[in-house]
């Protein structure tokens, strides 16, 4: 099953004009473009209509002059029958990434969970993803992804020898091994009838004055 990224744009300011840098981490290529007060800009298929690269896969950092810049995107596939099934994917800011972050609610069965990890980084870091049913440590993949490399562990249940195991409150949890180097994390659960998506983005620790838990 083949997936485009459909990105959106969006200036919130009422006033200021906003510079914007798009960078595609998948081999570098940057483009800049302005938005007008309020304006909104669609980037359908955003690997081949702002960066030429199709067939390809990667994150696409923005940066602008303002904390006025909006972005979201969707992620389809075309379906059987007509139309597409597909998830949205919000933009997220640099200090969301954790060095240890979860992911609840997974599932397996009629439904597959996999779970994608992205390192903003300039730095390689190993990243290790634990996969729990209640207390019970299920089993750990690692993997080392290079600076601003991103990598999708599919199936994980079936990853770390569980694949027949019927579950739908499932959790994960991803852990950098630089304190220094956050990871953005995320399940992707597919349903394995209808194809149908479901985005979890993983959620860092609640800290609660200087106590930190999950």
């Amino acid at each position: 099953m083949a997936f485009v990224s459909d990105v959106r744009v969006f200036n919130t300011s009422y006033t200021d004009v906003l510079s914007v840098t798009a960078v595609y981490r998948f081999n570098g290529a940057s483009q800049v473009f302005q938005l007008a007060p309020r304006e909104a800009r669609a980037f359908d298929d955003i690997c081949v209509s702002l960066f030429a690269t199709p067939q390809s896969l990667g994150a696409v950092e923005f940066t602008s002059n303002s904390d006025d810049l909006l972005v979201t995107s969707q992620l389809r596939s075309p379906a059987d029958g007509g139309g597409h099934v597909g998830m949205f994917v919000p933009g997220l800011e640099s200090s969301e990434a954790s060095v240890v972050s979860v992911l609840t609610s997974l599932v397996n069965g009629d439904s597959r969970t996999n779970v994608g990890v992205y390192n903003p980084n300039g730095v390689s870091v190993t990243a290790t993803i634990r996969l729990f049913d209640g207390s019970v440590l299920l089993g750990t993949t690692s993997f080392v992804l290079g600076p601003h490399a991103v990598t999708q562990v599919n199936n994980i249940y079936g990853e770390v020898g569980f694949g027949s195991l019927v579950r739908s409150n499932g959790y994960a949890t991803v852990e950098s091994d630089n304190p220094a180097a956050p990871l953005f994390t995320y399940a992707a659960e597919a349903d394995n009838r209808s194809g149908d998506l479901i985005l979890i983005i993983g959620a860092g620790p609640i800290v609660i004055g200087q106590a930190c838990e999950f």
